[in-house]
């Protein structure tokens, strides 16, 4: 045991002290503020208005107190600029009545607190209010919930590359070597680099993602993505330290793991989904499937959360006998 937590104590002043490895790990918090910066917030209950001037006279002055008004001058005017604008919500008066106009595709938040301002309006304007509401149902473009889930799906790998990297020193710095003839096992030896794994995964997964929602965000839902996203990034780790034999290796099969197992997952985001069939073969999908899914609350992540475990698992069987062929540590 205290072999274990001496390589793992290692491990962790290795990185600190590497360059390249500080870049890994502040690369993700410094997209996630980039990120942050230049999104729409989904979350924001901040409400744009557009009526119809002469309506604009009669109900300004309770509506100045719920967001900010645009007149224009008519009902024309007013739908040509709710479609054309996202989060943007047109108030028209109809034989008497107010008629709340939506495009659809808002955030939840937003459309709800919409609704709440309306309601007031009609109680205020109306002995018997009537709920009108008209949406051109477009659907919602989740631009940041992509990409919140392509930032962690980037954590994660990023957390395993760095377990791969400290493997791959060990046996460049002939480290490998005092380690075969040490009390340590090789079970000791992938634990101590899993546990690496987990504690830099979450917590930069967790920090990512808290720069992008702060707390508007179910954070036990996120919780659940440790088990996968170790294991996915456990795989990534043991296949790059069964690859390179030294940095410059390790740094050139970083570009073909990443690119196959990492990026061309993150298209099925933006590819129509009759395209995603194609991507069913590539591990890298299951588990950005079930982050997207985690992000976006979508009911099926339990069905996502058993394969993204399952296809972790899988993959840490397959490269560590692969490894444990490379590093030739005692099996027990």
């Amino acid at each position: 045991m205290k072999s274990f937590w001496g390589l793992f104590a290692k491990d962790v002043k290795h990185l600190s002290r590497e360059q390249m490895s500080r870049y890994m790990l502040l690369a993700p918090l410094l997209l996630a503020f980039v990120l942050r910066m230049i999104l729409p917030e989904s979350g924001s209950t901040g409400i744009q208005w557009v009526v119809e001037e002469e309506l604009a006279q009669k109900i300004s002055i309770e509506l100045t107190q719920f967001g900010n008004i645009n007149a224009v001058e008519n009902e024309t005017a007013l739908l040509e600029r709710v479609r054309q604008t996202s989060s943007i919500f047109g108030l028209v008066e109809r034989e008497g009545k107010l008629t709340l106009i939506r495009q659809g595709n808002e955030p939840e938040a937003q459309y709800q607190k919409a609704r709440q301002i309306y309601l007031s309006l009609l109680s205020q304007n109306d002995s018997a209010p009537h709920l009108t509401i008209v949406s051109f149902g477009k659907e919602r473009v989740l631009i940041k919930e992509i990409a919140t889930a392509m930032l962690i799906m980037f954590v994660t790998s990023l957390s395993g590359m760095l377990m791969g990297f400290t493997i791959v020193s060990d046996k460049e710095s002939k480290a490998i070597q005092a380690l075969a003839v040490s009390p340590l096992s090789l079970t000791e030896y992938l634990l101590s680099k899993a546990l690496l794994t987990l504690i830099y995964g979450v917590f930069f997964a967790l920090s990512a993602a808290f720069i992008m929602h702060g707390f508007d965000f179910d954070w036990a839902n996120l919780l659940l993505l440790v088990p996968p996203a170790t294991l996915f990034g456990c795989f990534l780790g043991f296949l790059l330290g069964w690859i390179a034999s030294n940095q410059n290796t390790a740094i050139a099969a970083v570009k073909f793991i990443s690119t196959i197992l990492v990026v061309l997952p993150m298209l099925s985001l933006i590819l129509p989904s009759k395209y995603e069939p194609f991507f069913y073969p590539l591990p890298g999908y299951w588990i950005l499937k079930f982050i997207f899914s985690t992000v976006t609350n979508d009911p099926a992540y339990w069905i996502y959360f058993g394969i993204a475990t399952g296809v972790g698992i899988a993959g840490c069987l397959v490269t560590a006998p692969l490894l444990k062929q490379r590093l030739k540590l005692r099996t027990l």
